[in-house]
């Protein structure tokens, strides 16, 4: 099951969805909506080098991640997206997710990909 409050997947291997997508996921003619797809990217580590606390200096921060395993399975993900299902992706490779429009078949179907995380809708900021 997933850790996320608002989100059921059936196994462990089954991607994340929020709740309030199923009804739109069950329907067979749904119209395609912005989703955001999270990868399943390796994760980010972070060390610290030692260093003196003298004058208030804090100890100097290293970045130890595994930047070209993220790279590519965002880049597997979304070649998998443009090409087999023929979804134009915009990659987000910061925050590891890749945004698409799709309707509910293709949304099922990459969901069995192995590097697909999890689905959220792609909300879009009302003007005020």
């Amino acid at each position: 099951m997933s850790t996320y409050p608002s989100f059921t997947t059936g196994t462990a291997a089954d991607a994340a969805v929020p709740t309030s997508l199923e009804p739109w996921l069950a329907d067979g003619g749904g119209e395609a909506r912005s989703l955001i797809v999270e990868v399943k990217v390796p994760e980010r580590r972070i060390a610290f080098a030692r260093g003196s606390l003298t004058n208030g200096a804090f100890p100097r921060r290293l970045v130890e991640s595994d930047r070209e395993g993220r790279r590519l399975a965002i880049r597997e993900l979304a070649d998998f997206l443009e090409r087999e299902i023929g979804l134009p992706a915009r990659v987000l490779e910061t925050t590891g997710a890749i945004v698409v429009s799709a309707t509910p078949g293709q949304v099922r179907r990459f969901l069995k990909h192995p590097l697909t995380k999890g689905v959220h809708p792609n909300r879009s900021l009302t003007i005020r």
